[in-house]
């Protein structure tokens, strides 16, 4: 058994992706003997106080520039002292966390992840593991890098950084390519780590209890969409369907919303009829659970993240998952054998990777 500290974002107080990336690769690695400890650099309550405090005091500040992260941040803080949805005791519940400083993980671990979600969005020292010493194991899982184009200047400031990485695998083609001109060849296109464990597993995290009613699922981040959400209400009118709707990162309107902790959340996503979202990640979870889906490309501002989700349509072959011009899409047969199978090599792939280093 090996003692595996992995770095990857964590603080969240409402992306359900990122939280559930991490449980994978959590129980994935413990499937194979491991065991696993998500590796925080800071105390944790502290973080979250700063968070909380830097957003909600933020409207009372003169900015001349607010990013839209900035933004979706504010909210995300505000809507959090209102209808909390637990996300750090779910962690706390489900996850081991090690809040350590830097000098003494060493004697902690016997090798480093960088896992998935976009932490190499930005491209400090700590999150390309910089801090191990030359020759210790670490490997990637399907980092990303959240863009289309890198510069020079990044390609030159990581390329010692990636030289001593066991092997390297990135959930997108851009991260693999920025890999590859930092001189790692090996570099490897995989799925994102939520792939990695199955229906069954996730629902040990569930509430396990049925909703009665038959109803569609709406799971929306704030990004603008090329539809309006009374859209998909209408269509839910029609099919005689009710209506559970979780927004999170920014999303505001005035529908009702379910304030779903992560249990909660997969719940409602494993009892649904149909599933609406514009989420990599509310994608990904409804390829594992095996739902009827729809997904909304961005548009605007933040279209960069349609990447990933482009990405999988293509590998699975079902780009009319991908929202054109009507939403009775969602009721086509889906092709889950295919989809499968292609789980199935991705997990081997990973697996084989593991393998070679005895791990």
């Amino acid at each position: 058994m090996a003692k595996i500290g992995v770095i990857t974002f964590s603080q969240t107080l409402d992306n359900y992706g990122q939280v559930l990336q991490y449980l994978a690769i959590q129980e994935y690695l413990a499937s194979r003997g491991h065991k696993v400890c998500l590796i925080r650099e800071y105390s944790n309550i502290k973080k979250m106080k700063q968070f909380l405090k830097r957003f909600l005091l933020i409207k009372n500040k003169k900015k001349t520039a607010v990013t839209t992260f900035e933004k979706w941040a504010e909210c995300t803080a505000k809507y959090e002292t209102l209808h909390s949805r637990q996300f750090e005791k779910f962690r706390k519940d489900n996850c081991n966390i090690y809040n350590l400083q830097l000098p003494s993980y060493k004697k902690y671990f016997d090798a480093f992840v960088v896992g998935s979600d976009q932490i190499w969005s930005s491209i400090t020292p700590y999150n390309f593991l910089n801090f191990t010493r030359y020759g210790e194991k670490k490997f990637t899982i399907a980092p990303s890098i959240g863009k289309l184009d890198v510069d020079e200047k990044v390609v030159s400031t990581i390329r010692t950084w990636l030289k001593d990485f066991t092997f390297i695998t990135c959930r997108e083609q851009s991260a693999v390519d920025m890999c590859k001109r930092a001189g790692r060849m090996d570099a490897q296109l995989i799925l994102d780590p939520t792939f990695l464990i199955t229906k069954d597993t996730y629902l040990k995290f569930s509430e396990q209890r049925c909703n009665h009613e038959d109803y569609v699922f709406i799971y929306m981040l704030g990004a603008d969409i090329p539809i309006e959400i009374s859209a998909i209400y209408e269509f839910a009118r029609k099919e005689g369907l009710a209506v559970k709707y979780v927004a999170s990162q920014g999303r505001e309107d005035e529908y009702a919303k379910e304030w779903a902790t992560v249990s909660e959340w997969l719940t409602l996503l494993a009892n649904a009829k149909y599933v609406f979202t514009n989420s990599f990640h509310g994608m990904a979870l409804s390829c594992i659970f095996q739902k009827q889906f729809l997904v909304f490309p961005i548009i605007g501002e933040m279209e960069g993240m349609n990447e990933r989700i482009f990405n999988i349509a293509k590998k699975f072959k079902c780009e009319d998952r991908i929202y054109q011009d009507g939403l009775n899409n969602v009721k086509n047969p889906i092709d889950y054998g295919y989809i499968r199978e292609n789980i199935s090599k991705n997990k081997l792939i990973v697996n084989n990777l593991l393998d070679s280093i005895n791990f």
